[in-house]
């Protein structure tokens, strides 16, 4: 298998053609498609050191004519290799999926002396992969099998369904689908189909680790190690595809909305607001209305209005959150790496008027010189005197957003504030996409936010790296991580269940400023 796990993680909306794959289940939506008509683009990277990838363009292309990826394995070339690796993130948590590929091997062939010639890989890396393979001895015959490589006595997953001939020289789709274990059943599926015919059908598959699959990776790997090619062989690759349930088939119902608010008047209170409910409101509303104004006077901390707006609403594990925000020609915002503060999002262990940043949870949605950014603090779980220490493996009464060690590897900061330890741990999108300058960034348009925060399981009462976090600007994914800890087991019952719209400069606005804000909702999924 590869060396490296090589992780890509921004997401675009598909420019290819989707292609209608026979046995993707219904309501699973597409995470990602590629047409193979690049090496690169929309979250897809290449990793082709020796030029061995190339695209052409072929008369028999089966899904997405004219152009396909061929993969070259010249006269010489050893064994335990992949001549290069197309690979693309895979969704967070990805514990049910499908995949679909346009295949063919040339003709001839040279198969390895292991008999394993791999072809793609849901790759985990350390934890494990799920690897369809054209096995058989060197000269064929060859069928379609699936490696399950994780534990130490993993079984090929074999064409128990039907026969899997692999002929040379021809076009075939591969579909597979997948779904974990559930509980200590070992329940698991995995299914896999060749030209449209299911061959393997294996419904007691026991899975790694939650979140283990992280990346797909085109890297069609020859054998195992020893032996090499005698003659120049290909593999070729046309249109993958790589599908999820969608939040709603996930969840087993559509996803609900809790709150939906325009700003048309001035009845919040009326509505469930609550604290401050006297906001500034402005008739420059995003959808022609009214609209939330916030404005900071040269050194001033809070806006002149509604420094804190808060809501409550139904308990729920998963939090969406979408707004619409426009920003004044002049806004600089703090001039700081950190604030200003816009969204937080707080849960049932903290109480009706908790302050923000000092609680067992607050989740942040804001942005910081134009980039878009996403937080959690839990600084009221830090243990205190084992602050600086890695408490991960000792006791679930501890933080997760520093202080106290971070098992799912995601960077936090922990530093003192009024006498006592606090934290954060952020994610940001990889560059500014808030612009002073006219264009489709510019800072004074209205823009779509979308974020979306979902809690992490508690198993034999610990807390497991599957929480997500995400985050949408103008239907664009920039930011998306699913392997995040975001409570412990000390707080099981932990949910989301209040909303602050609370802008904030620590240190002072550093000029006179505005920024505007309309048609919030919370859901507990995205649309």
């Amino acid at each position: 298998m590869p060396a490296a796990l090589l992780i890509a993680c921004s997401q675009g909306t598909p420019s290819a053609p989707s292609v209608a794959w026979t046995h993707r289940p219904p309501g699973f939506t597409v995470w990602a498609e590629w047409p193979l008509d690049g090496l690169r683009g929309e979250g897809w990277d290449v990793n082709n050191p020796h030029g061995h990838a190339e695209v052409v363009a072929v008369a028999d292309a089966p899904a997405s004519p004219p152009s396909v990826g061929r993969w070259r394995y010249p006269a010489g070339f050893a064994g335990g290799e992949a001549p290069a690796n197309l690979y693309r993130a895979l969704p967070p948590a990805f514990h049910e999926g499908f995949v679909g590929v346009w295949w063919k091997a040339s003709d001839p062939w040279q198969g390895h002396q292991s008999h394993v010639n791999k072809i793609f890989f849901l790759l985990g890396g350390a934890c494990g992969n799920l690897v369809p393979v054209m096995y058989g001895p060197p000269g064929g015959p060859y069928e379609l099998r699936v490696a399950p490589e994780w534990g130490a006595d993993w079984r090929w997953l074999t064409p128990n369904a039907a026969p899997a001939p692999v002929a040379l020289g021809r076009w075939h789709s591969i579909e597979l689908y997948f779904r974990y274990h559930r509980g200590d059943a070992a329940d698991g599926i995995v299914r896999f189909w060749l030209d449209g015919a299911l061959v393997g059908d294996h419904v007691n598959v026991r899975f790694p680790e939650p979140g283990c699959f992280r990346e797909f990776q085109f890297a069609p790997t020859w054998g195992g190690v020893g032996d090499v090619k005698r003659q120049a062989d290909d593999f070729w690759l046309d249109h993958v595809q790589i599908a999820q349930p969608s939040v709603s088939s996930a969840a087993g119902s559509a996803p609900r909305t809790l709150i939906r608010e325009g700003f048309e008047d001035d009845d919040l209170a009326g509505r469930g607001w609550y604290d401050d409910t006297a906001p500034l409101l402005s008739s420059a509303g995003a959808s022609g209305g009214r609209s939330l104004e916030y404005r900071f006077e040269k050194g001033a901390a809070k806006p002149t209005a509604a420094s804190r707006l808060r809501r409550k609403f139904a308990p729920t594990d998963a939090v969406y959150l979408s707004y619409r925000v426009r920003y004044g020609a002049e806004w600089v915002g703090s001039l700081q790496p950190y604030h200003p503060h816009e969204f937080h999002l707080l849960t049932t262990r903290d109480g009706d008027w908790e302050g923000l940043s000092f609680t067992h949870l607050t989740a942040y949605v804001e942005q910081n010189g134009g980039t878009p950014r996403l937080a959690l603090q839990d600084g009221k779980n830090v243990d205190q005197a084992g602050a600086g220490r890695d408490l991960t493996r000792v006791t679930e009464h501890r933080a997760v957003a520093g202080c106290n060690g971070s098992s799912d590897g995601h960077p936090d900061h922990c530093y003192r504030a009024d006498g006592r330890y606090v934290n954060e741990k952020k994610w940001t999108a990889a560059a500014p996409q808030f612009t002073r300058a006219p264009g489709p960034a510019y800072q004074g348009d209205w823009h779509l936010v979308e974020a979306f925060f979902k809690l992490n399981s508690i198993v034999d009462g610990r807390g497991v790296n599957d929480g997500i976090v995400r985050y949408w600007l103008d239907r664009r994914a920039l930011i998306d991580h699913g392997n995040v800890l975001l409570r412990t087991g000390a707080h099981p019952d932990m949910r989301f269940n209040q909303i602050v719209i609370a802008p904030y400069i620590g240190d002072g606005s550093p000029a006179a400023q505005s920024l505007w804000i309309d048609d919030v909702t919370v859901a507990t999924g995205r649309p």
